[in-house]
């Protein structure tokens, strides 16, 4: 039996003048309605949805909606940009010269829109037209839809719903139930025999819409070209922060340097803040590699405290004793815990004296490397865990792309890391204690939701991470001498992401 699939068609990003969904919203709602494949067909362009297509976990098609010099005409199975303003015929042969599907939405909707197709224009073009649209999400007057469907009918075209989603809120209201496809033509062949579902309009939707088109025209930003933003692949940022100072010749965790760092910049598109220009992979593993740091060590029974919270969180939702690795595991505190309570443990760290000192001091197994250097099998743990290390490397999305590689379904990765969303991080602007020299990315609650959903992670919980150190080391950041305080002291600055995701 042929497997059916729910597809969405006709649906807007923030790629369009009048819509503001971001990627995070679209990709969880589309994940909350179970869509499994979702055409992304924005007014002129199709960057948005080819940038969707890069990090969705469900199919994108690649779409547009152009308006010719007769009206809109969608594209489906797009390859390229095709301009507006084009005669309508001519737009119809850019689309069938990609090999996409011509696709005709809300033609007789006059009500809310002033650019459907004329139809001394549609009557000319109708051989060349796969697809009519006899249901849009957004037709106010059902006897307008019910005009394209009789319409169609006549002409013995094939029919769809389209949703028009412009917001998060119509998402997973009109969609279509098919059977399953490979490609353009196994799509339009099974389309002609799809069933739908329809709901009525939500009219409070326009104003959202107007809003956003407002906004957009109000606030234009001037971009920048940049590296390639790791998340969404966007190359437009604009600066945040200018270069302050240099790094150190050496990279040290207990470092209270703050407020040194490269040119930070914020993407214009997924909204990532992350330092342009960047090092590469392999300088930054060289630079790790050297990390000598015994003050680090020094705090090994205060850091056991934090790391005790950490894992019993990870057993509230993998009750049983399994394996686990950690990346980035210094001189393994979380993995002596772990062992301790009957777990399996590998750790993974480029650092050659925190690796020497896990083995040969506590008798732990710790791989010299990165995830990308070492050989781990694949759906092999239980539990992953990865503290403070994704701001270092050059690419967190190949971080977690390899950490969901080497999870077991269902299993669990902790990930800690500073959230520039935070209260603190605002008040403190530039000179916020996260802001370092050797930090790379810069993540928000909404940044790093984004990037797990889009690598297939569901986000069981979401908390501030808190932190146990000696008085003498707190003290120490505040560069205060207190001879002797070895009290231990936990605070919770709220101002550091601590995320539990699952692996789906």
């Amino acid at each position: 039996m042929t497997s059916k699939i729910k597809v969405e068609l006709h649906v807007h990003t923030k790629y369009s003048y009048d819509c503001s969904i971001s990627y995070k919203d679209l990709i969880a709602k589309c994940i909350q309605k179970k869509i499994d494949v979702l055409a992304v067909t924005d007014h002129n362009q199709i960057e948005g949805a080819l940038r969707l297509q890069r990090i969705a976990p469900f199919r994108v098609i690649v779409g547009e909606e152009v308006l010719s010099k007769e009206g809109e005409i969608i594209g489906l199975f797009l390859k390229k940009f095709i301009p507006s303003e084009l005669s309508m015929r001519q737009t119809i042969r850019e689309i069938k010269r990609q090999g996409g599907l011509v696709y005709l939405p809300h033609p007789f909707d006059t009500t809310t829109r002033k650019t459907a197709i004329e139809k001394n224009s549609l009557i000319s073009n109708i051989d060349d037209i796969d697809i009519i649209e006899v249901f849009n999400g957004r037709t106010v007057k059902p006897w307008d839809n019910l005009k394209a469907e009789k319409f169609a009918k006549k002409k013995g075209k094939t029919i769809c719903v389209g949703s028009d989603a412009h917001t998060k809120y119509e998402l997973g209201r009109n969609y279509i139930i098919m059977d399953n496809f490979s490609n353009q033509k196994g799509f339009f062949e099974s389309l002609s025999h799809a069933k739908f579902r329809k709901s009525i309009v939500l009219p409070w939707v326009f104003l959202l819409t107007k809003y956003h088109r407002f906004m957009k025209n109000a606030f234009r930003i001037n971009s920048l070209s940049n590296q390639t933003c790791d998340t969404c692949g966007n190359n437009k940022a604009r600066i945040v922060y200018q270069k302050r100072g240099i790094a150190k010749d050496k990279y040290y965790i207990t470092d209270n340097s703050y407020g040194d760092h490269s040119q930070i910049v914020k993407c214009l598109d997924c909204n990532l803040l992350y330092c342009s220009p960047r090092d590469n992979a392999k300088k930054l593993v060289e630079r790790y590699s050297d990390f000598i740091d015994p003050d680090y060590e020094n705090e090994r029974i205060a850091r056991s405290k934090t790391h005790e919270r950490v894992f019993k969180k990870i057993e509230q939702l993998h009750q049983l004793p399994g394996k686990i690795l950690d990346i980035g595991c210094a001189t393994g505190t979380l993995l002596e815990i772990a062992q301790q309570n009957g777990w399996q443990t590998i750790g993974v760290e480029p650092s050659k004296w925190a690796s020497r000192i896990g083995k040969e001091k506590y008798g732990l197994d710790i791989i010299r490397g990165t995830l990308e250097t070492v050989k781990l099998k694949e759906k092999s743990f239980d539990a992953v865990t990865c503290l403070d290390v994704i701001e270092h490397v050059s690419s967190p999305r190949k971080l977690l792309s390899g950490i969901h590689k080497v999870l077991k379904k269902d299993g669990i990765l902790c990930l800690v890391t500073p959230d520039i969303g935070s209260l603190v991080s605002k008040l403190l602007g530039e000179d916020w204690w996260h802001i370092r020299p050797d930090h790379i990315y810069y993540f928000t609650e909404d940044t790093l939701s984004l990037l797990l959903l889009s690598l297939g992670y569901k986000i069981e919980k979401l908390e501030k991470y808190s932190w146990t150190f000696s008085l003498n080391y707190w003290a120490s950041r505040l560069q205060i001498r207190v001879p002797l305080a070895k009290q231990h002291l936990t605070l919770n600055f709220h101002d550091s992401l601590e995320i539990y995701a699952r692996k789906i």
